[in-house]
């Protein structure tokens, strides 16, 4: 690099310090914005001593995890304080504990979370499991994405509720819609059908941290007889009134055979 250029860059550098007021806290990273240091949002930072009590004691808990040399982990923190404040509006999230770590000084907890590939992350931990989002940074879309791990399997009592949550349709903040995979069970004789109603159980259990799909349970044999006149081939296969269907995009369902419900996750 020619002598110049080395000059006029320490010139710069020294402008840039220069304005820095001494009396006001400094930022870790300078890009973040005024009064919106870097790891401020969250009630505590995690150590490995902290994560293993937490892990011991609760049931669930969010880390936003970052790094301090991190330009863009910085200008997430306003997005971070925005999902803090909705979980805290949630009647059930608002107890919930949420933590931030910073990578760089504890390199541990990268071997203890598979799929952490970038930063900023968030991770939900819960029963001992913890689940990375993969999706785009968005609060609506986050909350989505840990209600989806608390509950991966909806039970109804009513035709009408699974009507309601085949025709539900989210819009996140920006009013872009959010793509939604729903998957229903309908189990009438239950003795019968045992061992496909465990397997459907164990494909929803397996289906959390996918924020997309959506798993709900039908039990009621008066609900599934209506459920069966009113959709008939569109919901159910010959004259069975046991089905698991898909739906992928609005009213089009695709039938699962009963014999291949382990498989159901992998169809999706």
């Amino acid at each position: 690099m020619k002598t110049w250029r080395i000059i006029v860059l320490l010139a710069l550098c020294g402008v840039a310090l220069s304005a820095v007021d001494p009396n006001k806290k400094l930022l870790l990273v300078p890009s973040c914005e005024e009064g919106r240091p870097h790891f401020s949002v969250g009630d505590y930072n995690l150590t490995q001593k902290i994560l293993e009590e937490l892990l011991r004691t609760k049931k669930e808990f969010l880390v936003a995890v970052s790094t301090s040399n991190c330009l863009t982990c910085c200008k997430y923190e306003w997005n971070l304080q925005e999902l803090r404040a909705a979980m805290k509006s949630n009647i059930f999230l608002r107890d919930v504990p949420f933590t931030r770590l910073d990578v760089t000084q504890n390199l541990w907890f990268t071997k203890m979370v598979d799929g952490l590939e970038r930063y900023p992350s968030i991770i939900y931990s819960y029963d001992g499991k913890m689940y990375v989002y993969r999706y785009y940074w968005e609060t609506t879309r986050i909350i989505r994405f840990i209600e989806q791990v608390r509950s991966p399997l909806v039970e109804f009592e009513s035709l009408e509720e699974v009507e309601l949550f085949l025709n539900e349709r989210k819009r996140d903040s920006y009013n872009n819609s959010i793509n939604t995979v729903h998957v229903v069970g309908m189990f009438y004789d239950l003795e019968e059908v045992e061992e496909d109603l465990k397997q459907f159980q164990l494909a929803a259990e397996n289906s959390r941290g996918r924020a997309e799909i959506y798993f709900g349970l039908l039990k009621n044999k008066k609900e599934i007889k209506r459920a069966q006149k009113k959709y008939g081939s569109a919901w159910f296969e010959d004259y069975s009134l046991s089905t698991i269907f898909i739906q992928r995009i609005p009213n089009r369902y695709s039938i699962v055979d009963l014999s291949k419900t382990s498989d159901i996750i992998s169809n999706i």
